[in-house]
């Protein structure tokens, strides 16, 4: 058996071997900006170089800047132990305004860190953003365990069409993940939990690779989360360009990906501002292997971001939102899971389309009668459900252009009474397609299906309106083909119906005939044409 002490002393020198090989490197912010210029990229390589005969270096092993580093090979920035600071252990005393400066990683260089910290310096502020880290090229890849944002981290970035950037965890106080104007290739984070910065604006991200789709998107979350007020602009990450840069209001026109595994806390997602010859979108791609909650918003802002959501700063025009329901299990293979909205702001301006999982949004929400795309269901093959419905109060109706049945699906349908039930409004089509749209009441439950019941489906639920001239063309099931319920000891059958009149859809159950009804209906239909041949 080992000696106790000999023990201890192995640990001692194997925590003091993990110490030294883990180190907090500085970078002088201060110094960087007085040397440089105005949306001046500068290449990592020169950013310890040689005056003189002397190695200088804007990068520091302490963080009063006393001891310099001098390894031009930049291997402490390769070391996934290693820690950067930007700007020193305390808040830099520069409050001048830069504009756009970029730190590009060149040659072979690779970033890869344990912690990436930005402390509370103005020296990124106003509008004109530091995006710090660029890639040369897609293979300079960025990889940060967690990020670390002080109170004006808004203004530390990150862009470049040539940046792979990874991010473990990540505090966002409303920096910049790449923006419209300068978009990254690819980007990549396990948590990202939204916090207040000191101007409590929206978190901004954007990236545009070639060759994108939903099943190869530009960006993969793993969790979006936040603690804030459902109120604060603070919780909302934003595709596009933050007004922190001088052209907050840009012309999107990339088509971009965005996957989210799981929405929870108070986090929102959107669209940052842009004009109207924006033809571009953001589709975020919504994965859960796991039901989660949000009672977040869903925004597209009109103008510069505010501090607070407002109804007055909102608006469909412009780049598109759209939104896919793909639920998916840790095996790739499509799952069942469950996203759900419930904040107090509904803006999408584009398409929803259902292909597995089940979508619930806020149907009572702003932005419930704004225009906007197509509800489109299209279940994959293999996927058990593929669901929308509401998540708001029973009774409020919520606008689309029109419902598309591709690959078929379910639309939930809750009824508190035949005068307060779940509808959808159609601003300009009607339900097309092959497939088969089927209507789950959200109950299978005899007693609460016999309350719609109906003597002639001409007197039911009109759940989907649409303006006259429009149709139907795909098939309507129930989720609940039929049921039996007992009155006054005798046993009935119901079955689902539809119709499609010229305002709408009707749903409901009516009663299913006797076999000596059916049989009386048979001799009258064949009397009927027995007439009607002898006429001929």
């Amino acid at each position: 058996m080992k000696n106790p002490s000999s023990v201890i002393l192995i640990c001692i020198f194997l925590f003091a071997a993990v110490c030294a090989r883990a180190q907090t490197y500085y970078f002088d912010i201060e110094s960087f900006i007085a040397d440089t210029q105005d949306w001046q990229q500068v290449n990592l390589s020169d950013t310890i170089w040689s005056d003189g005969g002397e190695t200088k270096s804007y990068w520091y092993s302490d963080s009063s800047f006393t001891s310099a580093v001098t390894d031009a090979s930049f291997s402490f920035l390769d070391n996934a132990e290693n820690s950067v600071v930007v700007g020193g252990g305390t808040a830099s005393a520069v409050s001048t305004l830069t504009k756009g400066r970029s730190l590009v990683i060149d040659g072979d260089f690779k970033v890869n860190l344990a912690s990436l910290e930005s402390t509370g310096t103005k020296t990124h502020s106003g509008s004109n953003g530091l995006a710090f880290f660029k890639g040369a090229t897609s293979d300079n890849t960025i990889k940060i365990g967690s990020y670390i944002g002080g109170s004006n981290s808004e203004h530390l970035g990150f862009g470049g069409s040539g940046t792979a950037l990874y991010i473990g965890e990540i505090t966002l106080r409303a920096i910049n993940l790449g923006c419209a104007h300068d978009p990254l290739n690819y980007l990549e984070i396990g948590t990202i939990n939204l916090q207040t910065a000191n101007n409590n604006k929206s978190s901004y991200f954007a990236a545009a690779g070639e060759g994108r789709s939903a099943e190869n998107p530009d960006v993969k979350i793993g969790v979006l989360t936040s603690g804030l007020s459902t109120s604060s602009a603070s919780t909302i990450l934003a595709y596009g360009e933050s007004s922190f840069w001088p052209d907050s209001v840009p012309t999107i026109t990339a088509d971009s990906y965005a996957q989210i595994s799981s929405i929870t806390g108070t986090a929102g997602i959107g669209m940052g501002p842009s004009n109207a010859a924006s033809t571009g979108s953001v589709t975020y791609v919504l994965t859960n292997s796991a039901n989660a909650a949000t009672s977040g918003s869903i925004v597209q802002f009109a103008n510069t971001a505010t501090t607070s959501l407002n109804a007055d700063w909102m608006t469909t025009d412009g780049a598109k939102v759209h939104l896919l329901m793909s639920s998916r299990s840790p095996d790739g293979s499509f799952s069942n899971a469950t996203q759900s909205f419930t904040g107090d702001y509904m803006v999408i301006s584009g398409n929803v389309t259902l292909q597995s999982g089940k979508l619930l949004i806020n149907y009572g929400a702003v932005g419930n009668d704004m225009s906007k795309g197509s509800l489109i269901f299209d279940r994959a093959a293999s996927a058990p459900i593929a669901s929308f419905g509401s998540s708001a109060d029973i009774g409020s109706a919520y606008q689309f252009s029109d419902i598309r049945v591709d690959g078929g699906g379910e639309i939930v349908v809750r009824v508190e009474s035949r005068d307060n039930f779940d509808r959808i409004a159609l601003s300009s089509g009607g339900i097309s397609g092959s497939g088969t749209l089927v209507v789950d009441f959200d109950t299978t439950a005899e007693s609460e299906l016999y309350e719609l019941v109906v003597e002639d489906i001409s007197q039911g639920l009109q759940i989907i309106s649409w303006i006259s001239g429009n149709s139907c063309t795909a098939a309507i099931e129930g989720a609940v083909k039929s049921f039996k319920y007992t009155i006054d000891g005798e046993e009935i059958e119901y079955a689902f119906a539809s119709m499609a009149t010229d305002t709408g859809l009707l749903v409901g159950y009516v009663a299913v005939p006797e076999p000596a009804e059916w049989a009386a209906i048979i001799g009258l239909c064949a009397l009927a044409l027995a007439l009607r041949r002898r006429r001929k």
